[in-house]
């Protein structure tokens, strides 16, 4: 029996866009991410996932309808569902014209 392992990682958001960079995901089945002290972004409009790191699909339900899209708090967490982990790539896309400034966000992803 494995032990449980976590590993903190950090991703970027550029300046003027909305879409962070990828992470791998694959090996994990838990985790979270944590907004620094400033967003322009208010809301996660969807996250989308890959297994191959280049052909994103945006997660669904099974109905069509965004898996996720919670409204935003700065210096918050946010779990992932427990689906996202099902695929090798995630990533985060966030709504509005872009972020003012480059933009780090916190990830924590743990394993079984």
């Amino acid at each position: 029996m494995g032990y449980p392992h976590t590993q903190s990682t950090q991703i970027t958001i550029p300046i003027s866009l909305v879409t962070s960079t990828s992470f791998a995901i694959d090996g994990f089945n838990g985790g979270s991410f944590q907004l620094p002290s400033a967003m322009t972004a208010t809301n996660v409009v969807r996250l989308e996932t890959s297994n191959d790191n280049t052909n994103f699909k945006p997660l669904s339900d099974g109905s069509g309808a965004a898996a996720y899209a919670p409204a935003l708090t700065v210096l918050t967490a946010y779990a992932f569902p427990a689906v996202f982990f099902n695929f090798q790539y995630g990533r985060i896309v966030f709504d509005g014209a872009g972020e003012a400034a480059e933009r780090s966000l916190e990830l924590f992803l743990r394993s079984a």
